[in-house]
């Protein structure tokens, strides 16, 4: 059983600096139901899909636009995003991107639902 427990955003940015890695995730959960981790970038605009996942993502730090499905739309620090599984979705911004990211149900990293689609 997966234990209670709370963490600081903020903290666990600082312990966990993105140095040269493209992307950097830090899971915080695997839970039985659900998963949680926080993804950093120095940028990003990776479109991707995941097929047996909804996804919803809190934009902890940085500022741009948001690919979710056909639509891209405003997104800055403090907004939540839902994704329902299957759904293609990027941030797209040419700065630094921190968000906090909960997959339902469980999400492996080890063999991670994620196909990237073609720009």
């Amino acid at each position: 059983m997966t234990q209670p427990k709370i963490w600081n955003l903020d903290e666990v940015l600082r312990d966990n600096p993105l140095e040269d890695e493209p992307v950097k995730w830090v899971y915080l959960v695997e839970g039985q139901y659900c998963t949680i981790n926080v993804v950093q970038a120095p940028s990003m605009n990776m479109p991707h899909v995941h097929k047996e996942h909804d996804e919803t993502v809190y934009a902890i730090k940085g500022t741009g636009t948001f690919q979710l499905g056909d639509k891209t739309l405003p997104v800055k620090s403090g907004d939540v995003i839902f994704i329902p599984a299957g759904t293609i979705h990027t941030p797209i911004t040419d700065s630094y991107v921190a968000a906090l990211s909960i997959y339902s149900p469980h999400f492996d990293p080890k063999n991670p639902d994620r196909e990237f689609a073609q720009k």
